[in-house]
């Protein structure tokens, strides 16, 4: 998390991209072959050593990496709340070490997961012919559990305290996410580095993007 502090490369990827086979950083290369300049990335082990240490990573065009990444992102954005949430309470307690972000979170989230089962359970109700008494009882139970976690994350927010440098980040990273028009179609050096935090290229060219927050999404190079 400190290079979010730190000056960053020209390439997003020179600080993100790693090969899934040995752990090496991925470089940028040029070639020109007959008068035709391509650019691609290849893991650095593979580069200075060839095959001795790692046998199976491969080579990936710059545009077709960059085309795989922004499909991989695109696939996450139906749980871009839910990812903006995650980013945000990680990222503020690698900053701050405060214990109380994560647990902003973790209780968010809980609440997700008993709104869900409430609405199941009131689907149920309405469906059943049997005894709906048993599914009533156990909708006031979970609205209950509810209310109560309600109460624990208004006192965890309130123990939060965040640094200056967190907080402009964090209005960077939310303002990325509350793009209506957000869609990844094209690469961004700058969006990259603000939600991702690690890209790994597995030898089959599947993709797999890390979000900062721990959420995964991957798409294979075409």
């Amino acid at each position: 998390m400190h290079r979010l502090l730190s000056t960053p490369s020209i390439y997003a990827l020179s600080e993100l991209l790693i090969c899934g086979e040995c752990g090496s950083p991925y470089r940028r290369r040029i070639s020109n072959c007959r008068g035709e300049k391509k650019v691609y990335w290849r893991c650095l082990s593979r580069i200075e050593h060839g095959k001795q240490y790692c046998k199976k990573s491969v080579g990936i065009e710059e545009c077709k990496l960059h085309e795989a990444i922004c499909k991989a992102l695109s696939e996450a954005l139906p749980e871009r709340e839910e990812i903006l949430n995650s980013i945000v309470s990680t990222l503020d307690y690698a900053v701050t070490g405060n214990e109380e972000t994560l647990n902003v979170y973790n209780i968010e989230l809980n609440i997700k997961q008993l709104q869900d089962s409430a609405k199941d359970l009131m689907e149920l109700a309405a469906t059943t012919k049997g005894n709906v008494e048993r599914y009533e009882t156990e909708i006031e139970k979970t609205f209950s559990k509810i209310k109560a976690l309600r109460h624990e994350l208004e006192i965890a927010r309130e123990k939060a305290e965040r640094s200056d440098d967190l907080s402009l980040e964090i209005k960077r990273i939310t303002e990325v996410f509350e793009k209506e028009d957000l869609s990844f179609n094209e690469f961004d050096d700058n969006v990259i580095r603000r939600i991702v935090e690690c890209i790994r290229v597995m030898s089959d060219k599947t993709v797999i993007v890390t979000l900062k927050g721990g959420a995964e999404v991957s798409c294979i190079v075409g």
